[in-house]
């Protein structure tokens, strides 16, 4: 599986042992995302600055799910990584038996 991101990211790390992959889906939510969105600058490879990271408010319920909801991320993830490898080993049988076939 190839993984591609940006050379300009923001590290997020817990100040213990407890998963933050809670932060993930908050951050993917449609609000946040206005609100980064609103908070780019430049045209071509747009970002926003880590005030506007640190300014956000993470609400209290969503704090006190934080182990449940880090969880089921997780397993979602690891998950959709599973698809991606079946989706490929797919791929590669199908070729090999099209190749075969000739």
């Amino acid at each position: 599986m190839e993984v591609l991101c940006s050379t300009e990211f923001f590290v997020l790390e817990s100040v213990d042992d407890a998963s933050i992959a809670f932060l993930a889906p908050f951050l993917l939510s449609g609000p946040v995302q206005a609100v980064l969105a609103a908070a780019q600058e430049g045209g071509h490879h747009p970002r926003f600055n880590e005030r506007t990271l640190t300014m956000l408010s993470v609400p209290q319920t969503l704090v006190e799910h934080a182990s449940e909801l880090s969880t089921r991320f997780e397993q979602a993830v690891a998950q959709a990584r599973e698809s991606f490898k079946a989706v490929k080993e797919s791929i590669r049988v199908a070729t090999c038996l099209h190749a075969t076939s000739r």
